[in-house]
């Protein structure tokens, strides 16, 4: 007995007579087993969901499907990126046809014009390609001499059939069934950022490639071990997990924990447009050829101004630190912006003693101390010089 047969003798279609029709073979292959039963009425939709054959009465038990059939087009309507990109071949050329039907050409001469360049060069036809046309880049070493002793047959013919204006210039690689184009990689993180957004708290992350996942080191996180290279950028956005930093015309990625005390200002547009220091930790060049840099704000190696050992927060990139480098700059006028030493402006900073709390702190000679505001302010922009 057949599928069918079995299907239809099960209690699972213990349907009434006149429920069960017979269909023809050619409906069998179609999935069609001659099975029919009544759609209730009351459905108030289109779409269905069929709950159970068997109940007492033989009569299906159905219910409306329109909510999971609008969740579905919803989800495909937010989310239209395709599970995989497939690339068009490229047909094998087919030089005479194109020659013949291109619309360019008048079609009293061209083909007139096609037999004597042929008989001239003792052709019967132009060559024909039963293969598609291979990427020039992925010959080797004895396809790539064959390509070269068949350029040298075909070059009379090339050229009688450039100055005969039947062929353009350009598509010389239509005679020799080869392309210029590369294939264009399959890119498995879809369409979004330009570049990775590593984890701060993973020592290795997963790089999707279009062959495999395979697994990848990410530069140790740690500032304090690693000797990284100073540059100057600026931040241009937020994204997750991080900042953006236009660097000499590269964009960097540096994380949020990365970033000093002060620099979520700058990120919010304040100061934008002010040269910031950083570091980077890590610059490579990605599968698909983009560049991949991670920077951080914090100076490796660097001790915090702050008396606090908890903070690791480096006090010169805060508003307070950047206005007392700048009236260093005023009082070192003669001093080039190069060359000026750091440690003028970490002095200073040593001497205000400040504190993330606001607790009092320095004498002002008379031996009433002094709140951290009224130092701060007296030292970075007062005009008295103590």
């Amino acid at each position: 007995m057949d599928f069918g047969s079995l299907f239809r003798a099960s209690k699972f279609c213990a349907l009434q007579k006149d429920q069960v029709i017979t269909t023809t073979l050619q409906n069998v292959k179609k999935g069609d087993w001659g099975l029919k039963s009544t759609r209730p009425k009351n459905v108030p939709s289109n779409f269905s969901i069929v709950k159970s054959h068997s109940d007492k009465s033989k009569r299906l038990i159905v219910s409306s499907g329109f909510l999971p059939f609008s969740q579905s087009q919803r989800w495909k309507e937010n989310f239209i990126f395709p599970e995989k990109k497939h690339d068009l071949p490229i047909l094998p050329t087919n030089l005479e046809a194109e020659i013949l039907n291109n619309s360019n050409n008048f079609s009293g001469t061209k083909s007139d014009d096609l037999k004597e360049i042929l008989k001239k060069n003792n052709l019967k036809s132009l060559p024909k390609f039963d293969t598609f046309p291979k990427y020039i880049g992925d010959l080797n070493q004895k396809e790539y001499d064959k390509l070269i002793l068949m350029a040298k047959k075909l070059r009379k013919l090339y050229l009688d059939l450039v100055n005969a204006k039947l062929l353009d210039p350009k598509d010389w690689n239509k005679l020799l069934n080869v392309t210029t184009k590369p294939k264009a990689p399959f890119q498995a993180n879809g369409s979004g950022s330009s570049f990775f957004h590593p984890p701060s708290y993973l020592s290795k992350e997963v790089i999707l490639t279009n062959l495999s996942t395979v697994q990848k080191e990410v530069p140790d996180f740690n500032i304090r071990k690693i000797m990284a290279r100073p540059v100057r950028g600026r931040i241009l956005s937020k994204v997750n997990g991080g900042h953006a930093v236009g660097i000499s015309g590269f964009v960097a990625f540096c994380a949020t924990d990365h970033l000093p005390y002060g620099q979520g200002r700058v990120a919010a547009g304040v100061n934008r447009d002010n040269l910031m220091d950083f570091w980077v930790l890590e610059a490579r060049i990605n599968h698909s050829g983009q560049p991949e840099i991670y920077v951080t704000g914090k100076e490796p190696g660097a001790e915090s101004a702050y008396k606090n050992s908890n903070d690791t927060i480096s006090f010169t990139n805060t508003m307070f630190g950047r206005a007392a480098e700048n009236k260093v700059n005023k009082v070192d006028g003669n001093v080039n912006e190069k060359d000026q030493s750091k440690d003028t402006v970490k002095n200073l900073l040593n001497e205000l003693q400040m504190t993330s709390k606001g607790k009092s702190s320095g004498t002002d000679g008379k031996g009433k101390k002094k709140k951290v505001d009224e130092i701060d302010f007296e030292l970075l922009f007062g005009d008295k010089k103590k």
